[in-house]
């Protein structure tokens, strides 16, 4: 889980130094979800990650939301972006999506949850791409991770820490 203030400050740095503040903004918030040995390694956002950040770049609330991510090791550096991919045969967008968050974060999504119409990419290149902002109450979120077994191996990411 991600402030997608940290992710937009990521995604726009340009500057060696403004890499290198949103680096340290991005591992410092992941090790205080108990994820470590993130220093000086290279964090690459991922393509669909990068498309949404920037559909909801004037939404009234983008500073305060929290997104769920996925991170992977490329053997070179780490990706990170949202679940998702594509839909089996007969199944409806949306249907696809829970499909997959389910798979990929072992998160059970509830339409209720949903928030909103469903986005699209204003790029050519991603018009099929459809995103669902989601709007879980937090401790069914939190419920329906906890109750995976990979939730708690070492180094899965875990409920933010609150701030002192």
């Amino acid at each position: 889980v991600i402030s997608r203030k940290i992710l937009w400050q990521l995604s726009t740095a340009r500057t060696r130094d403004q890499i290198n503040k949103a680096n340290y903004s991005l591992v410092d918030s992941l090790n205080r979800q108990g994820i470590s040995d993130l220093e000086d390694q290279q964090i690459e956002l991922g393509h669909h990650l990068a498309s949404l950040l920037h559909i909801t770049k004037k939404d009234p609330d983008a500073d305060s939301t929290l997104w769920l991510v996925m991170m992977q090791w490329s053997g070179k550096k780490w990706n990170i972006d949202l679940p998702g991919g594509k839909r089996h045969l007969g199944e409806s967008s949306f249907e696809g999506a829970v499909r997959e968050c389910e798979e990929e974060c072992s998160l059970t999504i509830d339409a209720s949850w949903v928030h909103g119409e469903p986005r699209r990419s204003i790029r050519k290149a991603d018009e099929a791409n459809l995103y669902y902002m989601l709007r879980p109450p937090s401790d069914m979120m939190m419920e329906s991770l906890e109750s995976n077994s990979f939730w708690h191996e070492n180094g899965f990411c875990k409920e933010p820490a609150l701030k002192d």
